[in-house]
């Protein structure tokens, strides 16, 4: 719970129109249950707002205008934000980091990490313990920590799937 706290009292910090807002969170620490509460946004995840209505350029380029602008907020922060687990269907999940890349995780190649699917009408997302397949970069896949670069990977994800 330590860890969740640290991500809520990090998200209340934040302050910027292309970063979701924290309205709150609840938890049951009795049975280790923890969800933060987020504002609705009407247009929903990137996803689903390219499926329901047809973007001409101009209206993909604004897209990824405010996906990059919010990435550059959080990367730009004193120390750095990295999101961690940037991707169209959600925007979720930012870690405070270091703009250095942390260490490699030792233990690795141990063992595979569990993935978990999940379906969204036709679409299937493997998600990783902090990260979906998709978007992860190659070295998170191989069990290093996101990091800022790892953030630009998702980045680029985004942007093909926006670009139509």
């Amino acid at each position: 719970m330590q860890s969740f706290a640290y991500e809520v009292n990090i998200l209340a910090g934040l302050s910027h129109p292309n970063i979701i807002k924290l309205l709150g969170f609840l938890e049951n620490f009795e049975i280790g249950n923890a969800c933060m509460v987020f504002t609705w946004e009407d247009n929903g995840n990137v996803q689903q707002f390219l499926a329901t209505k047809a973007c001409d350029i101009p209206e993909r380029i604004s897209l990824i205008k405010d996906v990059t602008d919010g990435v550059e907020y959080l990367h730009t922060r004193q120390p750095p934000i990295c999101h961690g687990d940037l991707k169209s269907v959600t925007l979720r999940s930012k870690r405070e980091r270091n703009a250095t890349k942390p260490e490699p995780n030792p233990d690795r190649h141990a063992a595979s990490p569990q993935i978990n699917v999940s379906v969204t009408g036709n679409q299937l997302t493997l998600t990783g313990p902090s990260w979906s397949v998709r978007w992860a970069s190659p070295e998170v896949v191989r069990g290093d920590n996101p990091d800022l670069p790892s953030d630009m990977w998702a980045v680029g994800w985004v942007v093909w799937e926006v670009r139509g």
